[in-house]
């Protein structure tokens, strides 16, 4: 259900239906992969989502790496973990558990790793990762459904990535934070009657690539 590198590219982590959390070294050589750490039941339902980031807790502290995971509308949850660069985890406990209200199954987290993103219906609010206080506010009030499937940061943290189910179109914001007003920057529209199931950016932010309901 669920996988993504590490910024390093040397860890991979999967995750799924049976709530497992594991996390693989990738060898520089070869194809096997080795099983670094595994959390069993890491969520109370499957896992939808796993994200990495690498964060200062203070400027010109040593970077951390961060992880966020995500689990379906039977549990709706969203924990931090940090992980060493041997491939260990540990719950972040600043961080443990928050409750998500809406139907988002891939929740994003920021680029520097200090914010996740929350949905409630038609709200996504941007959270501290630090003190779980939110910073921001992403409303959709241009359309009757609400937020669906995936929020996604942009790789330079200035821009989110949304979208509703049963709508032909995904919607560009700027990200509402150090004051800036979350407006609506533009959205993709295509053809076809298929919603968007996952999407992610180009990782120097120039486009952005979605799979569709409808096999596209």
């Amino acid at each position: 259900q669920a996988l993504a590198f590490s910024p390093h590219g040397k860890i991979l982590a999967t995750a799924g239906q049976d709530t497992d959390l594991v996390l693989w070294k990738v060898p520089a050589k070869g194809i096997e992969l080795v099983e670094a750490a595994r959390i069993r039941q890491a969520h109370k339902a499957e896992i939808t989502q796993v994200a990495f980031a690498e964060y200062r807790k203070q400027a010109g502290a040593v970077p951390q790496l961060r992880m966020v995971t995500a689990s379906s509308d039977k549990d709706r949850t969203l924990t931090s973990w940090l992980v060493n660069q041997s491939g260990g985890i540990s719950a972040d406990r600043q961080f443990d558990v928050v409750r998500r209200g809406g139907e988002i199954s891939q929740p994003g987290i920021s680029p520097d790793g200090l914010h996740a993103l929350v949905d409630q219906g038609k709200e996504i609010k941007v959270v501290s990762l630090a003190d779980r206080q939110p910073k921001g506010l992403i409303q959709n009030v241009s359309s009757a459904l609400n937020f669906t499937t995936l929020a996604l940061f942009s790789p330079d943290g200035e821009m989110v990535l949304t979208n509703c189910a049963e709508e032909n179109r995904v919607q560009l914001w700027r990200t509402p934070l150090n004051g800036d007003r979350p407006a609506e920057l533009r959205q993709f529209v295509w053809a076809g009657d298929g919603f968007a199931t996952c999407g992610a950016f180009d990782p120097s932010r120039q486009f952005v690539v979605t799979g569709t309901s409808d096999h596209h």
